[in-house]
């Protein structure tokens, strides 16, 4: 990983349509080449509409962001999304799935360079068996696997990736945050996962920003490499345990948005505290 930063947000703002009031504001941030970075926050603090303005599928209120020092306002080919649902079309093989929008003419692909990529990116997510099945025939996990050869599939410099795993149960979970990790160092890629799971982001990121407040912010930074170790960690250690216990403790009720690069603040909402008050007292 480099500091050499492959996305910039500055200052970013945006409404939702038909909303005066701004969903979040005041947003900068960076994402080093190579580097996982999760955001985290409260079921709607924001986090997929930022999400959605850093990727280019939604245009900013007021601020810039840039992909590789160029101005973002589209999608670039070098930036792939995956959501929390696969999104998979029941009508299309696996394999066409993958191969979603590798035809379109700005790809620039012939059909033996579509096949090859198509190919390699189910390889790669252990689906090279079943590339003739459909949707229906997919357990979840195997869903959410198609879902991640297809953005694998466009070679992405940088993958956004929005709850992804929310759905899949505990085990398949961890074994896709494994794979995910695995395969952004195995191409050298960057990754910016949405989640509201403080596990997840303690297992599989290298830094951890934190949204809160309304309108929604920046509230907290945290650099977990040197603390935790490398990606993907064993959940519960002590020093995970402690840093869990750091941030829930660290709620406030009336967060502020802090720059980029400020002390961190580290808040987390009631929700975490319920899902880890009942996971304590399984």
């Amino acid at each position: 990983m480099t500091t050499d930063p492959v996305l910039q947000a500055n200052d970013l703002s945006f409404s939702h349509v038909g909303r005066i009031a701004p969903t979040f504001e005041s947003v900068s941030l960076r994402v080093a080449r190579g580097e996982i970075v999760a955001l985290l926050g409260e079921s709607g603090c924001g986090k997929s509409s930022l999400l959605s303005v850093l990727s280019g599928l939604a245009r900013p209120r007021s601020g810039s962001v840039s992909f590789n020092d160029r101005h973002v306002l589209a999608t670039p080919h070098g930036i792939s999304v995956v959501f929390q649902d696969p999104c998979l079309l029941p009508w299309l093989s696996v394999a066409a799935n993958a191969g979603l929008g590798l035809d379109f003419n700005s790809m620039g692909l012939n059909k033996a360079e579509r096949d090859s990529r198509v190919a390699s990116a189910l390889a790669e997510v252990g689906l090279s068996t079943d590339t003739t099945l459909y949707p229906e025939q997919l357990s979840g996990g195997m869903a959410q696997r198609v879902a991640l050869a297809r953005a694998l599939a466009r070679q992405p410099e940088l993958i956004f990736l929005d709850e992804p795993f929310s759905a899949l149960d505990a085990l398949t979970r961890e074994d896709m945050q494994s794979l995910l990790v695995q395969l952004v160092h195995k191409h050298g890629s960057s990754a910016i996962i949405v989640t509201h799971d403080i596990d997840e982001a303690l297992r599989v990121s290298d830094r951890i920003l934190l949204m809160g407040g309304a309108p929604a912010g920046i509230v907290g930074e945290w650099q977990l490499t040197a603390v935790l170790g490398e990606v993907p960690r064993k959940r519960y250690t002590p020093a995970s345990l402690q840093l869990r216990d750091e941030i829930i403790a660290a709620l406030s009720s009336d967060p502020t948005p802090v720059a980029e690069n400020a002390p961190a603040a580290f808040i987390v909402s009631d929700s975490f505290t319920t899902h880890h008050t009942m996971e304590e007292s399984s």
